[in-house]
């Protein structure tokens, strides 16, 4: 099952990256981004089950500061909610963080743009993380990419935009 998700994540973040550059909300600056730095890790874990540099075609690549600076971040974020989200197999349904947004602490370069999902029929949690993009525009590539893997429901989607008051909710509405 974790196979299977991490092998499928990858080519749906991309896909969610293209509609979202082709479709942006009012304020997102996606477009002006040329990639970032996507995560997966189960609760409770110290190593990500994938950690993938993402580019943007036909974006200039940016320097390796860059680079750096969105591993960095997306890893901290995944940590941070591995950290928050430990749950006891009675409390899978309700991890104590499900938004790297609950957390969120902006002085210490503690971002918001990671969620929590939960694999059906299972005690695994994993955190999504994503850093390229702004905060909200993070969050909504990993809740929606979490939605298309089956592992964040629609309800809890709604409620990690909430969260944030996050002005994909609209978009993430009409579509589903």
């Amino acid at each position: 099952m974790i196979k299977s998700i991490a092998s499928r994540a990858l080519p749906i973040a991309y896909s969610v990256i293209d509609e979202m550059k082709n479709a942006p909300i009012p304020g997102s600056d996606v477009n002006e981004r040329s990639g970032g730095n996507f995560v997966l890790q189960i609760i409770g874990e110290q190593t990500p089950i994938l950690s993938c540099r993402v580019m943007i075609p036909g974006v200039n690549i940016p320097p390796i500061e860059e680079f750096e600076r969105w591993f960095k971040n997306s890893h901290e974020k995944a940590s941070r909610l591995s950290e928050k989200s430990m749950l006891s197999k009675e409390d899978i349904d309700m991890p104590e963080q499900i938004s790297a947004w609950q957390s969120r602490v902006f002085g210490r370069k503690m971002y918001g743009g990671g969620v929590v999902g939960i694999l059906r029929n299972s005690n695994i949690a994993i955190a999504i993380t994503f850093s390229g993009f702004s905060e909200h525009d993070d969050e909504y590539k990993c809740t929606e990419t979490g939605f298309r893997l089956g592992i964040v429901s629609y309800d809890r989607a709604i409620e990690i935009f909430r969260i944030s008051d996050n002005p994909w909710i609209e978009k993430f509405q009409r579509r589903h």
